[in-house]
């Protein structure tokens, strides 16, 4: 679900730029959200609300460097999986510190993300460390639920996974900036959930499309940024 709302999220940055017609404000993007949110979803596309969240955070190319932190998570997960297929899972996760004898396999994910993403202090640190653990807690939906799952994941598996977090890592990153709990939205949780649920789907349709598109390329840092950066482009443009 949605962050804290004891943080306010971005405010409307006052050096507008009056050539730029295309313009959207903090206010006006949280505005639409939260329209779409208080009508149950009369208000407003799925498309139009992540399209004005790009714009509003200063268009893809300073969304995309405002969440380096995104391309940099996203790589270290890709070169675990990838090294777990290449090595061996013991092996993979020795090479970051981690033993997974005689413990559980969820404490083992527990270490997995505070190895690939340690504890961090900002909001865009906690957006990144949300994102990992709803995609790691949601193991079973990709078909693994034990370190021998783990052990011998498929390159399809892989992509599942890096899609997942993908959407995750988006979604977080807007709930921090639009400072939003889903919670006192709506008429109810569960058609709050089903909106939130609606929204996350079109992240993910845009995400899946570009790794399909670059199948069995998203394995080294460039080929990951490439597709963040693309996936960033489409939904601005979309």
């Amino acid at each position: 679900m949605g962050t804290s709302n004891s943080y306010q999220g971005k405010k409307t940055n006052k050096k507008k730029n009056l050539k730029n017609l295309d313009y959207v404000s903090w206010t006006k993007a949280k505005s639409l959200m939260s329209k779409h949110l208080t009508s149950n979803g009369k208000i407003g596309k799925p498309k139009d609300i992540i399209n004005n969240y790009i714009k509003a955070s200063g268009y893809p190319t300073n969304y995309i460097k405002s969440t380096n932190q995104n391309i940099e998570t996203l790589t270290r997960f890709s070169t675990l999986l990838t090294s777990i297929q290449d090595t061996n899972l013991i092996e993979a996760f020795n090479s970051l510190g981690i033993s997974v004898s005689n413990i559980s396999f969820e404490v083992v994910l527990s270490k997995l993300i505070n190895s690939i993403f340690p504890q961090g202090a900002t909001k865009k640190d906690a957006a990144v460390r949300h994102a990992l653990v709803h995609t790691l807690n949601k193991h079973s939906n990709f078909g693994i639920n034990n370190l021998k799952d783990f052990e011998n994941i498929t390159s399809e598996q892989i992509e599942e996974l890096l899609i997942d977090l993908s959407t995750e890592l988006i979604w977080q990153n807007m709930m921090i900036d639009y400072g939003f709990s889903f919670e006192k939205y709506g008429q109810n949780f569960s058609t709050t959930k089903a909106l939130e649920k609606i929204i996350l789907e079109y992240i993910n349709s845009n995400v899946r499309n570009e790794f399909i598109e670059n199948k069995s390329l998203f394995i080294d840092k460039l080929t990951i940024k490439n597709i963040y950066k693309e996936i960033i482009r489409d939904l601005e443009l979309k």
